[in-house]
């Protein structure tokens, strides 16, 4: 199998061009749709360590981790499922496609083009006032209620995943499965410092919708101060 870098086309329709970063869940790439020429974004499914990509490119789990990789695919896709499944409404960057190729799984998103947050409030170089601040929490805190009536949580909210629109509408990205957003899980997590719940730091603790709301707290600091939550 060939290293999904540039140029690889994807079910024969996603045209990946250029790989944008790498967490202990996925590989994201930013990518073409074809059919309408429109851009995306295709997540690769490849948790590490249990997963490693040869020399030649192909994908591969590695030995004695099958029923891992078995499990956390299946926690993968039935996230994607589910965000898929959402009004379209709620202001998520979520999936519309997933796709089973190369030995593993690939989601696909439409690229939103959006800034973070935190590049928002470097850009400007002074808070957010409160009134302003508001208004565009509104929505987000909404679908997240929605969300968490559902027994779902993101555990990933923070001033990376937190997206400002031109017209100024907060969307939320970086959905991921438990195990990547909890320290010393199966997988290599993805913790955001000053932002994750101190639950996330043990495998033993309960995590649950208090952790996005303590997240979301410290996002909200930082738009309001223009001050970075303590670590």
């Amino acid at each position: 199998m060939p290293q999904m870098t540039e140029n690889n086309i994807l079910d024969g329709r996603f045209e990946l061009t250029r790989r944008l970063s790498q967490c202990g869940e996925t590989v994201l790439y930013l990518g073409r749709d074809t059919t309408c020429d429109r851009m995306v974004t295709v997540r690769e499914f490849c948790p590490a360590p249990i997963m490693r990509r040869e020399e030649d490119g192909r994908i591969t789990v590695v030995p004695g981790c099958e029923v891992q990789y078995k499990s956390l695919s299946s926690d993968y896709e039935e996230l994607c499922r589910y965000l898929m499944e959402l009004p379209p409404e709620l202001p998520f960057v979520r999936p519309f496609a997933l796709l089973h190729s190369n030995a593993t799984v690939y989601s696909v998103e439409w690229y939103v083009g959006a800034e973070t947050i935190g590049d928002h409030l470097a850009r400007i170089g002074r808070p957010i006032g409160w009134n302003t601040w508001k208004k565009m929490l509104t929505p987000l805190v909404g679908a997240l209620e929605r969300i968490h009536s559902d027994g779902t949580y993101h555990r990933g909210i923070s001033a990376e995943t937190v997206l400002l629109t031109e017209r100024e509408e907060l969307l939320l990205s970086g959905f991921c499965i438990p195990a990547a957003r909890t320290a010393d899980s199966e997988i290599t997590a993805t913790l955001y410092f000053g932002y994750s719940a101190p639950e996330q730091y043990s495998s033993n603790s309960w995590q649950g919708s208090w952790s996005d709301v303590y997240s979301l707290a410290a996002v909200c600091y930082l738009a309001l101060t223009g001050i970075p939550p303590i670590e």
